[in-house]
């Protein structure tokens, strides 16, 4: 099981977590509007206490191509998050990159999805995952909302990977993974003891629920 806990912005924190256990991913927000927003001299930081082997992925809402570029060169990242409304023809700019494709749903329905994927496919564009997140009227992610966990069982083998989101914590990530059998877990809010500050003790917890489905 692929776990990503998003929305770093301390590396004293991170620093503390890492010694209780170690993500697959971690997410850095480059959103300004977001109180997880990193700036590039913590990013750079934050990247440096990582293992090799740990994923660093970027999340850009809306961002331009070229201000999405200079953040991987910068920061290293291996990989981009589009939490956007950015459209199809966009991810044509990032052949060479790792995209995370985000679905914010509204609705327990994926047409959305089925419409998207088949337009970037049109387009030969496959992204290396999909991230199904909860919808929010004023927010692109980190609501702590759920997303439509019944409607993903429709998920298709051949489609790119399922990273589940929304409103996952230590208490129910076990059972969404159960109930969804994901390639990967994402959160944000659920392990923070207030917004936008992670606790290490919660992500420990996390991590641990999330692997324990792995081990059954």
């Amino acid at each position: 099981m692929w776990v990503k806990i998003c929305g770093w912005n301390d590396p004293a924190i991170l620093k503390e977590s890492l010694t209780h256990g170690v993500p697959d991913a971690v997410g850095l927000n480059f959103y300004a509007k977001s109180p997880r927003l990193v700036r590039t001299p913590d990013a750079i930081q934050l990247r440096r206490l990582l293992p090799p082997t740990v994923d660093l992925v970027g999340v850009f809402v809306n961002h331009t191509p070229t201000q999405i570029r200079k953040a991987v060169i910068e920061t290293g990242l291996t990989h981009v998050q589009l939490h956007g409304n950015e459209p199809p023809a966009f991810l044509q700019h990032f052949s060479d990159l790792k995209i995370i494709r985000v679905y914010r749903l509204s609705s327990p329905s994926i047409d959305p999805i089925k419409q998207d994927l088949a337009a970037l496919a049109h387009m030969k564009v496959r992204p290396w995952a999909c991230l199904v997140d909860a919808w929010d009227t004023n927010e692109f992610g980190g609501t702590g909302k759920l997303a439509p966990w019944a409607a993903l069982s429709e998920w298709k083998a051949e489609w790119p990977r399922l990273i589940l989101a929304g409103g996952l914590t230590p208490a129910n990530v076990a059972e969404a993974i159960r109930t969804v059998r994901p390639f990967g877990v994402d959160t944000a809010s659920g392990v923070e003891v207030e917004r936008g500050r992670k606790s290490p003790e919660l992500v420990s917890q996390f991590l641990t629920a999330a692997r324990s489905v792995s081990d059954e």
